[in-house]
């Protein structure tokens, strides 16, 4: 029984050495047992080890195991496991059950039980506690003793979780640590380590429980060997031990105790050329006073990276030219850091693309694989009532009956037609005036597939239900879906793509499934519970279960947690974001109590944790055993900038190293010199992106060094390239914008002569290539069940309209109307209009019913308004949604283009009012806006807004025609052309009356537009105009005169201004015949036509590429615009008398 300690430093040889004794003892022929204990996460490397270095074919009397695995052979053995073994994921759903269970006894903690950070800290509490032997008594009795009152009541909570969590597991469940103190127990009764060897290698600490386990150990065995990373003798930098002294002291008082014989091996130095920079390194990282080393340093580097991606990119680079200079074996690199959250999928992606093999060394959280999507969505969908997002997430999972085209076809028919909860449980069959009949049959056969089999899950989960019969249930569910023929096609795919990591993923999921129904089945039995709560710990299951890969061939670069991954020795060591606050890390704050906190339990003999302190020595431990593998080359590296460009410091280790080797030289990628950018040439994958770079930036007109037009030759020059050589000259003379069409093609395209709104020659107007994706290519939005701004433009106008018809069927006169009368008849036809509109949208949630419950109060308001318009006037209204076109009130707008083309607007008036005076007859038109609009000459100059002078236009036009004279004939003149806006606006009010607040109002809504120059005309409208008008754009003076400010023209300039209308409708028509269709959107000092286009993407327009302009535009004054207009009229008279 004799106690053996092989001490050493770092790089002293001590696995060696191990391995040289199980090998010799492997030798001698006797039937002996040895047995090598490492932590749970070595054992798999720690046995290739083994087998590489004795290069034998196996092992048969030697095992490599943890202290977990061991146990389970000694229960095996010794039996007496009577409780069912639960993992950590089942630990997890017995402390959601058991917070869930006694929630109203709790204080702080009353409603943490849904926060899943909160249950893996509990996890992780408890497994701490069973560790270091502390029971729920003990802590009971300890918190009435605290003082701190937030400390008292959080230890309160903790104490009656642990309890009861200790309840629910005695007698029934044993966890990890339950079974490593049952192992303990039973180790008196077992004789598999009775006269064996045994070696512990790569313990950092012990915990109490580790300890006993070892007692035990040591009692049985012939020898026990600790291998040790320790000083023998203690010198300058003694403190980075302490953990390692304490094991050992540990150990000693262990041996001490049961009097056992003790043998200390103290390895030497193998180390002694006064030259090597890596031993000295491995001497004075953390020695105080340090040594400075004064030669030229050969095998360490340091890099500056301009970035966390450039830093990746520098790793593989250097990684490539260590293999291809020293002919060293991927195996022996490996690459470290403490952020592979950051840093693991970036290096992936780079390794790749260098083709470096690589294993990550780390693990993927299960619940993001499909398969766990597919069932927590399809208890979503039963628990949520059908929800669209629950299903669309179903259908994502790639696992469902249905293909993914199918899928999308589904979905797409959903967000359409706004189908969920009880309606997808049934036959679809809303759009079917949209909708051809044989495919929305086939959409119902797809709902059926996806569906029944939840419905077939839900019926057999209905009323009160056990956990054993839900999982039955789920399982049944799984298996209609034939998911694991599935998930093995899938596997055998990715395998064939070479994608083995994956393969290995797929093939524990299935397992992890499984395991979490078991598990759930053990905890919850034949206790019946609701599907919700069921749903929860299920949950709960899946997020705590993490996919561990190992590695997939032994010729591969290692990437790995500096804490986690325990390398032998390599030839180089590359370590990776060197940086403030990642390496060393800030200490991690306590999710459940405090580092102070931690510090005041201990004074009550609390403790069960290594403190802040500790952890911080534990780190730069590990951080000197990393730095010590490294055997001839070491890089440590950082970036200046992280992924968003925010600056990053050094680590506080650059400047140590800069401090302990001032000869050494940092290199970055800052600076662009011909050296490192030969350094990026390793290989053809990992060089063309840096080409790209380089002609890029040699376009833009900056210099570039001449050996990079070697590189292209030799791009040029191998065929297997030319495909990506071509694209690439393609995207580095990239142009967006294209040519016009021919004439033809346009002509074909548009179906000329073609029928065209006025917002279609705005739109041209404001940007033809967006006319032309519009109107020629005619994408089309996916449809969505959702409530936009032209949904609340038609249901305004809509309600407007149908209330104007409403008087005129009922033979109501507007100035006889009452506002109460007018209220509920707006009430009445809104609620109709609301209730009908797409299907029924604005009723299908509480939003949309507030939102037209809010329309119904603005359309009552718009009304109102409009009606006082009226009764303080002696307009009448004439007509309503009077439309030009086709069939409409007023024939279609001619454009003759030339003498051989021309083309027809087409649209529809709100209203139009007329008025008759003894002497003559006048008519004002009125479009009704939702949003904001103005009436500007400047724009109406530009062709950017048009609609109310094309209005005017088609009314007069009409005059002349036989179908029009019927109707405002010859004798109409325009008194006005107004927008109104439908609104029910707010005003900032203090101490005022109600009619006060009704003025201000009134003066928001008023009409905003052109009025003929004529005061008695304007009387007309507003006969009790005084000063300001509260309905017209306009004010008058004392003197009769009209003030500055007002928007009146005279007759002659509505005259010149159609007259301008028409030349600008026939040259917009003649650009989109002749094929115009250039990226230019108009750009004025208020708005861009980008701002609210959908098809950038499509045009991709960027201020960036040389061709991409916006056409700007000034809003001048509207007598700028007249005088521009005049100044045009009398060119083109003097052009044509020329």
């Amino acid at each position: 029984m004799t106690i053996r300690y092989i001490i050493g430093r770092a790089g002293s040889g001590a696995d060696r050495r191990v391995v040289e004794e199980i090998g010799a003892a492997l030798g001698q022929k006797n039937e002996q047992y040895l047995f090598l204990l490492v932590p749970e996460q070595y054992t798999l490397q720690a046995e290739r080890n083994l087998i590489g270095q004795l290069q034998l074919p196996g092992i048969m009397r030697a095992e490599v195991l943890s202290f977990n695995r061991l146990a389970y052979r000694v229960l095996n053995e010794t039996g007496g496991r009577t409780r069912v073994l639960i993992n950590e994921q089942g630990r997890n759903m017995v402390i959601k059950k058991v917070l869930h269970d006694i929630a109203a006894d709790l204080t702080i903690y009353k409603n943490s039980g849904r926060h899943e950070g909160f249950i893996e800290e509990l996890s992780l509490l408890f497994a701490n506690f069973k560790q270091y032997d502390l029971e729920p008594t003990t802590l009971k009795s300890k918190y009435t003793a605290i003082t701190e009152d937030v400390l008292r009541l959080k230890l309160h909570d903790i104490s009656l979780i642990y309890e009861a969590f200790t309840a629910y597991m005695e007698n029934h469940y044993l966890d990890m640590e339950d079974q490593l103190n049952l192992f303990i127990e039973k180790m008196d009764d077992s004789v598999l380590l009775r006269n064996t060897r045994v070696w512990l290698d790569k313990f950092s600490y012990f915990s109490p429980q580790d300890l006993r386990i070892i007692e035990k150990i040591m009692l049985q065995a012939q020898d026990t060997t600790f291998c040790l990373t320790l000083d023998p003798r203690p010198g300058r930098d003694k403190d980075i031990f302490t953990i390692s002294r304490n094991g050992y002291e540990q150990l000693h008082a262990l041996a001490i105790r049961h009097g056992l014989p003790e043998e200390i091996i103290v390895l030497a130095d193998n180390h002694n050329d006064p030259a090597d920079a890596l031993k000295h390194l491995e001497q004075e990282l953390y020695a105080y006073p340090h040594k400075t080393f004064t030669d030229a340093v050969n095998g360490i580097e340091v890099f500056a990276a301009a970035s966390i991606y450039s830093e990746a990119e520098y790793i593989a680079a250097r990684i490539v030219r260590l293999v291809q200079e020293h002919g060293w074996r991927w195996r022996d690199i490996a690459v470290l850091g403490s952020d592979l959250d950051t840093y693991g999928a970036l290096l992936g992606r780079v390794f790749s693309e260098y083709r470096i093999p690589y294993f990550l060394d780390t693990k993927f959280a299960a619940d993001n694989h499909p398969l766990i999507k597919l069932i927590i969505s399809s208890l979503a969908v039963i628990n949520r009532g059908y929800r669209p997002e629950d299903i669309f997430m179903l259908l994502k999972s790639g696992f469902t009956a249905l293909t993914p085209d199918e899928g999308e076809e589904m979905e797409n028919y959903m967000l359409a037609y706004g189908i969920r909860g009880k309606l997808c449980q049934e036959d679809f069959c809303r759009g079917q005036d949209e909708i051809d009949a044989e495919l929305l049959a086939a959409i119902n056969q797809k709902r059926k597939k996806l569906i029944e089999p939840l419905q077939k899950m839900e019926k057999s989960i209905q009323g009160k239900k056990t956990g054993r019969e839900l999982s039955r249930a789920l399982f049944q569910y799984l298996q209609g879906l034939n998911i694991e023929p599935k998930l093995q096609e899938w596997s055998e795919t990715l395998r064939r793509e070479g994608l083995y990591e994956y393969v290995l993923e797929n093939n524990q999921i299935w397992n992890i499934i499984m395991q979490t129904f078991d598990q759930l089945v053990e905890i919850l039995g034949d206790n019946e519970i609701s599907l919700q709560d069921y749903t929860s710990l299920l949950e709960t299951g899946f997020k705590s279960f993490a996919i561990g890969i190992i590695p997939t061939t032994v010729d591969q670069v290692v990437i790995g947690n500096i804490g986690r991954s325990k390398n032998h020795s390599v030839k180089a060591v590359l370590v990776m974001g060197v940086n403030d606050g990642i390496l060393p890390s800030v200490p991690a704050g306590q999710a459940i109590f405090t580092e102070e906190e931690k510090q005041i339990l201990q004074r009550y003999e609390l403790e069960w944790n290594l403190d802040q302190q500790t952890q911080s020595i534990a780190e730069q431990f590990d951080i000197y055993l990393a730095f010590s593998q490294a055997e001839e080359f070491l890089s440590l590296s950082y970036a200046i900038a992280d992924q968003e460009g925010k600056a990053l410091r050094p680590s506080l280790l650059i400047n140590r190293i800069k401090t302990l080797f001032p000869r050494l030289v940092t290199h970055s990628d800052l600076l662009r010199t011909p050296e490192i950018e030969l350094d990026q040439l390793v290989t053809p994958t990992g060089s063309f992106k840096y080409l790209a770079e380089k002609l890029r930036i040699l376009l833009d007109g900056e210099e570039m060094n001449d050996f990079w037009w070697d590189v292209y030759a030799w791009y040029y020059n191998h065929p297997e390239w030319e495909n990506r050589r071509q694209s690439l000259l393609d995207a580095l003379f990239y142009q967006n914008q294209i040519t016009p069409l021919e004439q033809v093609s346009a002509e074909k395209l548009y179906r000329t002569p073609f029928y065209s709104s006025v917002s279609r020659l705005e739109q041209f107007a404001a940007c033809p290539f967006a006319h032309f994706v519009r109107f020629g290519l005619r994408p089309r939005e996916r449809k969505s069940f959702a409530v936009g701004m032209p949904d609340i433009g038609i249901l305004l106008h809509e309600g407007l309209a149908e209330f104007s018809h409403t008087l005129t069927e009922q033979g109501i006169d507007w100035r006889n109307i009452k506002r109460s009368d007018c209220d509920e008849l707006v009430d009445k036809i809104m609620t109709e209009q609301t209730a009908l509109h797409n299907n029924g949208i604005m009723m299908s949630n509480f939003r949309y019913r507030y939102l037209a419950r809010r329309l119904q109060r603005i359309t009552r308001r718009a009304v109102w308004t409009l009606t006082e318009h009226i009764q303080r006037g002696d307009f009448e209204p004439f007509l309503y949604e009077a439309s030009f076109g086709s069939n409409g009130v007023f024939p279609p707008l001619r454009v003759e283009i030339n003498n051989e083309q021309s083309f027809y607007l087409e649209g529809r008036i709100d209203r139009i009012d007329i008025f008759e005076s003894a002497d003559s007859r006048y008519f004002k038109i009125i479009d009704y806006k939702s949003g904001e609009k103005q009436l500007s000459l400047a724009e109406l100059y530009f062709g950017l807004n048009l609609q109310l002078f094309v209005y005017l236009l088609a009314v007069l036009k009409s005059n002349k025609s036989e179908s029009g004279s019927a109707i405002i004939n010859k004798d109409y003149k325009p008194a006005g052309l107004f927008y109104f806006k439908i609104d029910d606006p707010l005003i900032n009010v203090t101490d005022m009356d109600v009619t006060d607040i009704e003025a201000k109002i009134r003066k928001k809504l008023r009409l905003n537009g052109l009025v003929l120059k004529d005061v008695e005309l304007v009387r007309a409208m507003d006969r009790d105009l005084q000063g300001d008008s509260d309905i017209l754009p306009l004010g008058i003076k004392n003197n009769g005169e009209f003030k500055a400010a007002s928007s009146v023209l005279e007759a002659e300039e509505f005259d010149l201004l159609l007259v301008y209308l028409q030349d600008l409708l026939k040259e917009i028509g003649n650009q989109m015949i002749s094929g115009q269709i250039r990226i230019e959107p108009v750009k004025t000092d208020k708005w861009k036509a980008c701002d609210n286009c959908i098809y950038h993407a499509v045009c991709q327009f960027d201020k960036l590429f040389a061709a991409n302009r916006y056409k700007h535009i000034a809003l001048v004054k509207d007598a700028d615009i007249l005088n521009q207009i005049n100044k045009l009229r009398e060119d083109n008279n003097h052009d044509q008398m020329d």
